[in-house]
């Protein structure tokens, strides 16, 4: 039998493989639930597939050398199809001035928020919320 923990640990890296290896963004947005979902940063919602796109296009025009390291994982079961996965994690990256010439080093440490839903008919899990708080900001 597949450990739904497992599964959800994987789906959390394989996600972020992804954007650090700046994936076309067709295999990101399918990892978000077609019914709805939103994305929570600061002030910062995203709550459809095409500003998800959008921001995701832009992010990597502006980021490159971008790097997730995950540094643990709590999973909780909530019942009802729904999982909750907390993820710490550092982001690293390089960003580029107007000029293309100078680049700076940022570093955030943060705790992501996953809630996912398993959705039985498809037998895929989908992620609904995804809260973003950064807990440290370097640029160098």
């Amino acid at each position: 039998m597949v450990d739904p923990i497992k599964v959800i640990q994987k789906m959390i890296y394989s996600y972020y493989r992804l954007i650090d290896a700046a994936a076309p963004v067709t295999e990101l947005k399918s990892f978000f639930d077609p019914v709805g979902f939103e994305i929570v940063e600061d002030e910062l919602i995203i709550d459809s597939l095409e500003e998800y796109g959008r921001w995701y296009e832009t992010v990597n025009r502006t980021l490159f050398n971008c790097k997730h390291s995950i540094e643990h994982i709590e999973i909780v079961k909530c019942g009802d199809g729904y999982s909750i996965a907390t993820i710490q994690m550092r982001f690293t990256a390089k960003t580029a001035f107007q000029n293309g010439n100078t680049a700076e080093s940022i570093c955030v440490d943060a705790q992501i928020k996953w809630k996912l839903r398993h959705d039985s008919n498809t037998n895929r899990l989908y992620i609904v919320k995804y809260y973003i708080s950064k807990k440290q900001l370097i640029i160098a």
